[in-house]
């Protein structure tokens, strides 16, 4: 299997890819078992994370041309109501993603510690905020999120510019980085991440 296969997204699309793995605190030696498992899973074997990745894209192809025609004026009172129906039918393949997702990621992390699975939990609930992983080992609401974002961008530009990072940001980001588990994803993540990632590429190949 090659690292470039559609499997390779999958594994980074269920929250299982390198840093992910590393900042939890997995090691190298546990990665080809966690591959292991999710092309073992019942999700895997029966493709239903594809299945729903197509009743998507259907989906979607139908609600896009709907809204199309209702909003030109010229849909009918049955494209209207083809439309709703459309967007039903969107809304459960949708879930049937996320469901199959949610069945690859624990098939995955059955192997691992509850520990480590609940690291992995806390990472993956925040990802789309797009925030360097270490700071996703813990909880934070959107807020939390906005102002840590806005805290970083003053961080970097000082940095570019050669000024002095102002005194609250300073105080706010060393004390969000010294919290136990922010400061153990980091530690991990830099002792572990190019051998996770080694040992990743190593098991998507094989």
């Amino acid at each position: 299997m090659s690292a470039t296969s559609p499997f390779a997204s999958t594994i980074i699309r269920v929250g299982l890819d390198p840093e992910a793995l590393a900042a939890a605190g997995v090691t190298a030696a546990q990665v080809a078992g966690i591959i292991d498992a999710v092309l073992a899973s019942d999700a895997a074997v029966n493709g239903d994370l594809a299945a729903a990745d197509e009743d998507y894209r259907d989906a979607k192809g139908e609600v896009d041309r709907l809204t199309r025609l209702v909003r030109s004026g010229t849909g009918s009172a049955e494209d209207v109501t083809a439309l709703a129906a459309a967007r039903s039918d969107l809304a459960t393949a949708e879930a049937a993603q996320a469901a199959a997702m949610d069945a690859l990621h624990s098939a995955g992390v059955a192997v691992l510690s509850g520990s480590v699975q609940t690291a992995l939990t806390t990472i993956g609930a925040s990802r789309d905020t797009k925030l360097p992983v270490e700071y996703l080992a813990v909880s934070g609401t959107r807020d939390d999120w906005l102002s840590l974002r806005r805290a970083l961008q003053h961080e970097k530009v000082a940095g570019k510019t050669g000024e002095d990072v102002a005194a609250e940001i300073a105080t706010q980001l060393a004390t969000f980085r010294a919290r136990a588990a922010v400061a153990t994803a980091r530690a991990n993540l830099d002792a572990r991440l190019a051998a996770v990632h080694t040992a990743l590429e190593d098991a998507l190949t094989e």
